[in-house]
């Protein structure tokens, strides 16, 4: 069987690309396939290589759908909006089942139906033979608006084993709790209220941050918070596992299932975030701590929360954290990926 995988590639390594290329190297150990890669190049550069890109792609995603049995496209909404006329035509034309991959969870803003671009970019949703959404209310909202062919698909990471989970040892550090965040360094992750509620905490917390600083931090940072700079996407389980939890105060509106949440729960780590679009359906209720976006006071009270539930109870923790991951495991999603495509393609046709 012939399978497309049409979008971004690393590098740049971000978490939409690091998915992907995951996805396709699993999907490349699964014997009796053939994967295509077809990498866009997207509309980055002045106004004569967006175009130059633009052609590029078409001409790449035309191939694709000639030489494949499946054609997988995986974009971000606003890609999607840009090419879901173009991959609507060549499915039509080359009579090849296709499906979408729509990431990150603000596409129920991009898609609303409350404005025309909204309402015609819907119609066109509703006619791709196959759409997959991150998130299970985004997965509600096309629902309710008429999309008949959506699916859950999750971000996922590859997962912890159990032997290893059986071997987490406690690693609360009774005098201080060591807390770590992993990401974009901007206002909407909650960098600032992070900062605050760690600080108010004194030497009973730390604070680690790693990622690319997109806004200015605070001159002077509390003598219990660090700036550690960029982390190579190799390391960040290894980095995670050296801390007694992650801190994700997020209240960015992209955000659908973090992937770094995930990677932190697959080694045994708790997670401290927010009551923020679709985080809550991501977290069992004995592996995290939920805060109020944008409330320094709410994180604190999380923070101390949390802090307690290692102490009474760190391995059942520490284990309970590990479950959770193991739903989002990659291989498990790759093979669930898979029949979606052999169901495609075996399906009658769909125009």
């Amino acid at each position: 069987m012939h399978i497309g995988i049409i979008g971004s590639f690393p590098p740049p390594e971000g978490g939409t690309t690091l998915l992907l290329k995951q996805l396709e190297e699993i999907l490349r150990s699964f014997p009796g396939l053939n994967i295509d890669r077809v990498e866009l190049a997207g509309g980055s550069g002045g106004p004569f290589q967006v175009v130059r890109n633009l052609f590029r792609d078409c001409v790449h995603i035309a191939n694709a759908f000639r030489r494949n049995d499946v054609v997988t496209v995986h974009l971000s909404p606003r890609g999607a909006l840009v090419l879901l006329p173009l991959l609507l035509m060549m499915g039509v034309f080359y009579k090849t089942p296709w499906l979408l991959r729509l990431f990150g969870g603000d596409s129920d803003i991009w898609f609303s139906d409350g404005a025309i671009k909204g309402r015609v970019c819907l119609q066109l949703v509703r006619l791709c033979p196959l759409l997959l959404v991150e998130t299970r209310s985004l997965k509600r909202f096309f629902e309710q608006r008429g999309v008949r062919r959506c699916v859950w698909y999750p971000n996922t990471r590859v997962a912890f084993s159990e032997g290893d989970a059986a071997n987490l040892r406690p690693r609360l550090n009774r005098c201080s709790l060591n807390l770590v965040y992993i990401g974009r360094v901007t206002e909407t992750k909650g960098v600032f209220q992070a900062i605050e509620a760690v600080a108010s905490l004194g030497k009973t917390a730390s604070l680690v941050i790693f990622g690319p600083l997109e806004c200015e931090l605070p001159r002077e940072l509390p003598p219990n918070v660090k700036y550690s700079g960029l982390l190579d996407s190799s390391q960040v389980t290894k980095t995670i596992s050296n801390f007694d939890a992650l801190l994700l105060p997020t209240f960015y509106r992209g955000e659908g299932y973090p992937g770094v949440i995930i990677e932190a729960l697959s080694v045994g780590v708790p997670v401290i975030s927010t009551r923020w679009r679709a985080i809550p359906e991501l977290l069992n209720v004995r592996c995290w701590m939920l805060s109020d976006p944008g409330s320094a006071s709410s994180l604190t009270e999380s923070i101390g929360l949390l802090r307690q539930a290692l102490i009474d109870e760190p391995e059942a923790l520490a284990k309970d954290c590990v479950a959770t991951a193991n739903r989002f495991d990659g291989h498990v999603w790759a093979r669930v990926f898979l029949r979606l495509c052999r169901n495609l393609s075996a399906s009658p046709n769909y125009y």
